[in-house]
């Protein structure tokens, strides 16, 4: 009871802090929903509790972004992340914020038998692309994490690419090295 007293009378920062960097970060996932949306032509919505949603019977449901039309094949899991501050560089550290968060959607395309994909921002930064494994010649990669992890700007990818053709070369790769049932 003293707690709850002492958290009305001196309410701690860092709790604001959280809850204004969950706001950011649901701005985030609606932003790149939106850009989802008007790319494929298909309706693409924040996932309720960013992902960790879960219905029964319904394990597909993961991630942060759903495309509504389910006769609509997405094979991307998308995790948005949006940090303050954090560093993209061309080489990427064993333990950078990037390849944690890429294992979270790989976790979660797993669960949703999906291809993870990460898309990451901070402040004043675009967003950047990142998927393993395939490779895309019309844009730029910005960054090739051991053969196995590609970063792209996200922009330049959607811009080079309908998100049809993006769909069909993805999978076409990713099928040649993991066979015809992914």
């Amino acid at each position: 009871m003293l707690d709850d007293i002492a958290k009305i009378l001196f309410p701690d920062e860092r709790d604001n802090k959280k809850i204004n960097s969950k706001i950011k970060g649901n701005k985030q996932e609606l932003k790149i929903a939106k850009m989802l949306t008007k790319w494929t032509g298909k309706e693409f919505v924040r996932i309720p509790m960013s992902g960790g949603l879960r219905w029964k019977n319904a394990m597909n449901i993961c991630g942060d972004l759903l495309c509504t039309d389910p006769n609509y094949y997405f094979p991307l899991n998308i995790e948005v992340k949006h940090y303050k501050n954090f560093e993209i560089k061309e080489k990427l550290r064993i333990n950078s914020r990037i390849l944690r968060w890429y294992k979270q959607s790989l976790k979660d395309a797993y669960t949703s038998k999906k291809y993870p994909v990460l898309i990451v921002t901070r402040n004043y930064l675009k967003y950047h692309l990142f998927i393993s494994e395939a490779k895309f010649d019309k844009v730029k990669c910005i960054i090739n994490y051991s053969n196995k992890l590609y970063g792209y700007k996200f922009e330049d990818v959607i811009n080079e690419y309908d998100a049809k053709n993006f769909i069909e070369e993805f999978t076409k790769q990713i099928s040649n090295i993991y066979g015809k049932n992914f």
